[in-house]
């Protein structure tokens, strides 16, 4: 019985209550803001079109890639907006598989799948903005593709140090992929290699390997700093570019972050949850090779370090940052439990191995636990129980009549300057809406996107205060 409940009831459990909901929501995503600008573009305008992205909007070299592909296509977007978030647990699966072998643990498939579908029910558990990480395009082009991409990259670096053939071209590749895809990876991806090169040399193996990683990484962010779309971006945010001022304010806001993990009730459970599966993973595994670990309070340091690095970016990009609301606290939460969850695997390792003795508890108990804590965290959260709300109440289904009837009531005015009340929100997709002010950036591709669609001569709309 315990070896069912492992090895099949708790994937099983996870999949059906965690993954499966979030991802038939894809069926009610929509286009959102930037999605309208780009929704008419053709390919035949890619080049002059990638130029201006450059040159003003950003130094995204390949966000602007694939922001600008004639893929906007409702259908085609779901299908993409559902590759991404169905390539999240896949990504796992492969990297931790490949993670644990290296640190000398062969963890059974049934149990890396507990794991994986563990980290996916943390990510949507601490989230704080589902919809701009899942379900608006233009963002899973920037954070998702990114993220997938930078996860990639440490598969690859695991394949390097293992020999394995065309894994050095890979990392490349997934370097010049994420970096060039989101501000946020260059100084991370740089630093990580700057570890690794330090390592290699002082093992005397694969340090021109790593040499050549890393100024492919230096040469990927000079390009996205260098470009003019960067400074363009840069003169958005007044208060940004105040070197020390990030500094200080990254190192601060780390702390906040930790402090706030252990105080608030939603973010305890996803620390226990992380240990709990942590522990899952490396309980009575036998060693493949002799285990590998780092002295935990080292790792606790770099990995700190790490954090301070990835809210110094935004934080000198915008000159403020919040880790708790808008699409760069969705990253900053990724990493974040990615960190914690590295950190008890390390611990837990190296308890192992150095035989040091502790009163583990049984798999019934902790199988208990994990389900107590599922149950506990996901109705405490806003993201795994609004989506509970979202489908018992119909609320999907209402905002998508609702925007219906906006479309009917815009194809049906008679004024050229059209006024429409708000749409009403879900809890899983709130997608900004149109402004009152008809001159907003978004209120204009919207209607630019109206006009093309329904064929009208509209020249102006704005919603109701």
């Amino acid at each position: 019985m315990r070896k069912f409940a492992l090895d099949y009831f708790i994937p099983i459990f996870l999949l059906l209550l965690i993954v499966i909901p979030f991802t038939i929501a894809i069926k009610y995503a929509v286009f959102s803001e930037d999605d309208y600008g780009r929704a008419f573009v053709k390919l035949n305008e890619f080049f002059p079109n990638y130029l201006q992205w450059l040159t003003s909007h950003n130094g995204r070299y390949m966000n602007a890639i694939i922001g600008l592909l004639p893929l906007y296509d409702l259908s085609l977007m779901k299908l993409i907006m559902f590759a991404n978030l169905i390539a999240h647990p896949i990504v796992f699966y492969v990297l931790l598989k490949s993670l644990f072998l290296f640190l000398g643990l062969e963890v059974s498939r049934s149990r890396l799948w507990v794991v994986v579908f563990g980290l996916m029910f943390l990510l949507f558990l601490q989230m704080p903005l589902l919809v701009e990480y899942f379900y608006w395009y233009s963002a899973v082009t920037v954070y998702g593709f990114s993220f997938l991409s930078f996860l990639m990259l440490l598969y690859f670096v695991l394949g390097m140090e293992k020999g394995k053939k065309g894994a050095c071209t890979g990392a490349i590749f997934c370097i010049i992929f994420s970096i060039g895809s989101n501000e946020i990876y260059i100084m991370i991806i740089n630093f990580f290699l700057f570890l690794l090169l330090l390592q290699s040399i002082k093992r005397n193996r694969y340090s021109k390997k790593y040499l050549v990683l890393q100024i492919i990484a230096a040469v990927a962010a000079l390009v996205v700093i260098m470009v003019p779309g960067s400074s363009h971006r840069q003169d958005i945010y007044e208060t940004g570019g105040d070197l020390l001022q990030s500094a200080g304010r990254s190192f601060v806001s780390s702390l906040s972050l930790i402090f706030n993990q252990f105080t608030v009730l939603e973010d305890v459970c996803a620390i226990a949850v992380s240990i709990v599966i942590a522990y899952l993973a490396t309980r009575k595994e036998n060693p493949v090779q002799p285990l590998r670990s780092l002295n935990p309070v080292l790792l606790g340091i770099i990995s700190f370090t790490f954090l301070v690095i990835i809210l110094f970016v935004p934080t000198y990009a915008t000159g403020v940052l919040s880790y708790n609301t808008g699409r760069i606290a969705n990253k900053i939460q990724l990493f974040f439990l990615l960190l914690i969850f590295i950190n008890f695997i390390n611990l837990f390792i190296h308890l192992k191995k150095h035989s040091i003795e502790w009163k583990a508890p049984s798999i019934n108990w902790m199988l208990t636990l994990l389900a107590t804590l599922f149950l506990a965290s996901g109705y405490i959260s806003k993201n795994i129980s609004g989506i509970y709300v979202d489908y018992w109440n119909g609320n999907f289904k209402m905002v998508e009549k609702d925007r219906l009837r906006r479309f009917d009531l815009i194809k049906s005015s008679e004024s050229m300057d059209v006024i429409i009340p708000k749409l009403k929100k879900s809890n899983t997709l709130p997608y900004d809406d149109l402004s009152a002010d008809p001159s907003f950036w978004y209120n204009e591709a919207f209607i630019g996107y109206v006009n093309r669609t329904e064929n009208l001569k509209l020249t102006s709309i704005r919603t109701l205060n």
